[in-house]
C-alpha cells in the first residue's frame, strides 16, 4: 500500500508549508530510512498508542507507569492528541475518533556522527517509555518510515530538495499564507492557542484534561514536557483548531476558548504566532512557543493517564513495528 493511499485527508500536508516558510525548522523536515524525523539541528522518533488495549487499562497502573516515565525522563517528550473533522453527512462513516502519539526529541550537533548518536538516544528513550507504559496496558507502536511519511506528509530521504521559489505560484497562494494570527495549510485555515493556569492537584488536572479533550470538533493538542528539576517538569499545552474559511476559524477559536474556560483552563492572552504555533502541535517534538508552567510529576501523571486513554483506532498502514 503506497503512502499516498493511506494518508489521512484531515492531516495538513507539511510539504505545503515547507515551500513558503523556509525559515521554520519544519522546512527541513524529512523522514530517513530508519524511521527518524530529521529536523534542523535535531531528530525525533514517534510512537502511536494502541487504543483497543488502552481501553482496558486501569487508572492506578497507568498513572504509576506515567510517573515512572516522567521521573526517568532525561529530555523533551511530547504527547499529541489528534481529532479529525466530523463527517459531512450522517451516512458517512466517522473517521478515527482520536489518535494519540508520543514523540521523543533529541538535539544534534554539526560534527560527524552527531545525528546518528542523537537518533539512537531518541529511539532508546522512546522504546524505554513504550516498555514502561506497556506494563500498564497502554501499549504503543514505534512508527516506521512509511507510517511517519504518511502521518506527516513529508518525503522520505533528507536529501529531498525543496522546489525553487520561482516555481511557487504566489498568485494562487497554494498554502502557507499567514495573516491575522492564522495560517493556511492546504485547503484549511488553522490557528493555535496556548492554555495556561494548570492545576497542581492531580485529580483536578485529570478532570480538566478530560473536559478539554471532550471538545467535539477537529483539533490537534500537544503537551510538551521538559524536566526542570527533580520531581518537576515544565509543561506547554497548545491547541490548534481548523476551519475552511477565516471567518469560520474565528468562530471556532471563540468556541474552543469558551470550552477551555468552562472546564477551568485559561487561555494565554497574547496572540500566538501562527506558523510556530501550528508546528508546535504537530508530532515533531518541537516547542517553538516556550509557554509553559512547572508541574509536579504526580499531578502530571494523573492528567496523562486521561490523555493516553483517548486514542482512536489506528488505521491500517499507519502502524509501525512493535518492539
Amino acid at each position: 500500500m503506497s503512502p499516498q493511499s493511506v494518508r489521512e485527508p484531515w492531516v495538513p500536508d507539511i510539504a505545503v508549508v515547507r515551500r513558503l516558510h523556509r525559515q521554520e525548522p519544519v522546512c527541513r523536515t524529512a523522514v530517513n530510512t530508519t524511521g527518524v524525523i530529521n529536523l534542523r539541528g535535531a531528530v525525533s522518533v514517534v510512537a502511536a498508542f494502541d487504543p483497543m488495549a488502552a481501553a482496558e487499562k486501569t487508572d492506578v497502573h497507568a498513572s504509576a507507569a506515567w510517573a515512572e516515565v516522567l521521573r526517568t525522563l532525561p529530555g523533551q517528550l511530547q504527547l499529541t492528541v489528534r481529532r479529525p473533522a466530523r463527517p459531512l453527512y450522517l451516512h458517512h462513516s466517522f473517521p478515527t475518533d482520536r489518535r494519540v502519539f508520543l514523540t521523543c526529541y533529541e538535539p544534534s550537533r554539526l560534527w560527524p556522527g552527531s545525528r546518528a548518536r542523537a537518533a539512537t538516544a531518541a529511539r532508546h528513550r522512546l522504546e524505554q517509555a513504550v516498555s514502561l507504559l506497556d506494563t500498564a496496558a497502554l501499549p504503543a507502536q514505534v512508527l516506521d518510515t512509511a507510517a511517519l511519511s504518511c502521518l506527516l506528509g513529508v518525503p522520505v530521504d533528507p536529501d529531498d530538495a525543496l522546489p525553487p521559489a520561482a516555481d511557487i505560484d504566489h498568485e494562487r497562494r497554494p498554502g502557507g499564507f499567514v495573516d491575522g494570527g492564522l495560517i493556511e495549510v492546504g485547503d484549511v485555515y488553522a490557528a493555535t492557542i496556548a492554555i495556561t493556569d494548570h492545576p497542581s492537584d492531580g485529580d483536578l488536572w485529570a478532570v480538566r484534561m478530560e473536559g478539554l479533550l471532550a471538545y467535539p470538533d477537529r483539533f490537534d493538542l500537544a503537551l510538551h514536557l521538559t524536566p526542570v528539576k527533580p520531581g518537576w517538569l515544565r509543561v506547554g499545552l497548545y491547541l490548534t483548531v481548523y476551519a475552511p474559511t477565516p471567518d469560520l476559524l474565528a468562530e471556532v477559536q471563540d468556541a474552543v476558548t469558551c470550552h477551555a474556560d468552562a472546564v477551568g483552563f485559561s487561555i494565554h492572552p497574547r496572540r500566538i504566532r501562527p506558523t510556530p504555533g501550528w508546528v508546535s502541535t504537530l508530532p515533531l517534538g518541537l516547542d517553538l512557543l516556550k509557554i509553559g508552567q512547572a508541574i509536579s510529576v504526580d499531578a502530571l501523571a494523573a492528567g496523562l493517564t486521561s490523555v493516553s486513554a483517548t486514542a482512536g483506532t489506528v488505521r491500517e498502514g499507519l502502524g509501525g513495528r512493535r518492539r
